[in-house]
């Protein structure tokens, strides 16, 4: 009988085909003749086999592969992934492989700890992710300024993650290891690209200090005070270092 590969649990090594005739066919990996591999076996993918049955229901042996070479690349999950929140020690997405894999680190905080996390997907997709693993979340207390003379305590919750894009070889798969998003070096550009803007927006405002003194120590009369508008405007436009939201 010919049959499809319907899923397969590569870490369990069995599965089930869909026969022609509509049955689906348990199978395990040593079902299959030639030495077939597990990483061999993908979902879509067409195989010949003998129907037997059990007090369990349907089964296939003798298991062979059909046109192995046209298998044509990737499917994708249709979905944002994530793993399960396990204390940051779940490395994997259950069904999905972790095709590209950044060696960077997204981070994300906010008051409410739903937000924080949609603003780390965001980030995550902004790095051509389409999945996140090893997430961490810590609860951080925070402090801002109160309506008085007073300190203002609140609780700001944290969220870390690794940025992965998820697929899985299959028969029906269109997407080619080329068109794959290379997550890390995606990470590694835009963290050059805020720690460059930092620096040098942190050197603004140093600048700035160094201004002020030169003021309160000269009078206004030594020094141009039209020439500071620019490192004004730039002062207040610049940003703190917790806007880096990759970690290296």
């Amino acid at each position: 009988m010919i049959g499809i590969i319907k899923a397969f649990v590569n870490n369990k090594n069995f599965g089930f085909i869909k026969g022609e005739d509509g049955k689906d066919y348990f199978f395990h990996l040593s079902d299959f003749e030639n030495g077939v591999k597990s990483s061999s076996l993908i979902d879509g993918l067409e195989v010949s086999f003998d129907e037997t049955a059990n007090k369990k229901g349907y089964c296939a042996k003798k298991c062979k592969l059909i046109n192995l070479s046209e298998i044509s690349g990737y499917i994708v999950p249709g979905s944002f992934l994530e793993c399960k929140f396990k204390g940051g020690k779940v490395d994997k997405v259950k069904g999905w492989d972790c095709v590209r894999r950044s060696d960077y680190v997204i981070m994300s905080m906010d008051r409410d700890p739903d937000i924080a996390k949609d603003i780390l997907i965001e980030r995550c997709k902004v790095v051509g992710a389409n999945g996140m693993i090893l997430l961490k979340r810590d609860s951080i207390r925070c402090s801002e300024a109160g309506l008085g003379s007073g300190t203002h305590y609140y609780t700001g919750h944290s969220f870390t993650a690794v940025p992965v894009f998820l697929a899985k070889k299959s028969a029906n798969g269109s997407l080619t290891d080329e068109k794959i998003p290379d997550v890390s070096n995606l990470c590694k550009v835009l963290y050059d690209k805020m720690e460059s803007e930092v620096s040098v927006r942190a050197a603004i405002r140093y600048s700035w200090y160094a201004t002020i003194f030169l003021v309160l120590f000269f009078g206004y009369e030594k020094v141009n005070i039209y020439a500071l508008i620019p490192a004004v405007i730039m002062f207040f436009l610049t940003p703190k270092s917790k806007d880096c939201w990759i970690i290296k």
